[in-house]
């Protein structure tokens, strides 16, 4: 996809190791770092097709992650897509359910935790996203891909 291009907002830390890598593949000129932090950098409005948040809002808590839809709902251009991916709680865990440690581990780290199918796609529909589709990843055991979608 030659025409594809990409802007990836990270922590400035994390742009001082990944920086050198994306040098390496020869994309400087179509992959851009940006420093910031999603929680607090403006994302602008009707300015993405697409927003790919990726192993992140277990760190956030219910209301960080609605406000966090909301801010990407305005980012995006109508018909554009948030695609969220996460570890995906059972909706009805049952016992011996791994995720259990990791939510344990999430909450002792950052006060947060996994969450469910269900609460990923609360997020967006209060956000004014419509529900895409959702896909649970094979090669990355529980975890899940919430894609909502912004009206046109």
């Amino acid at each position: 996809h030659p025409k594809l291009n990409a802007t990836i907002l990270d922590l400035p830390e994390a742009i001082t190791h990944a920086a050198p890598l994306l040098a390496e593949e020869g994309m400087q000129e179509r992959i851009r770092h940006q420093a910031g932090n999603v929680l607090q950098t403006d994302l602008g409005e009707k300015q993405w097709d697409v927003i790919f948040i990726s192993s992140l809002v277990h760190h956030f808590t219910k209301e960080q992650n609605i406000a966090l839809a909301i801010k990407v709902s305005k980012a995006l251009k109508p018909g554009g897509h948030y695609i969220l991916q996460e570890y995906g709680r059972s909706d009805q865990p049952k016992k011996g359910d791994h995720l259990a440690l990791l939510d344990f581990f999430f909450a002792a780290t950052s006060e947060s935790g996994t969450w469910s199918e269900r609460e990923m796609k609360g997020w967006m529909q209060s956000a004014g996203l419509k529900h895409h589709k959702t896909i649970w990843l094979r090669t990355i055991p529980r975890h899940v891909q919430v894609v909502g979608k912004k009206p046109q």
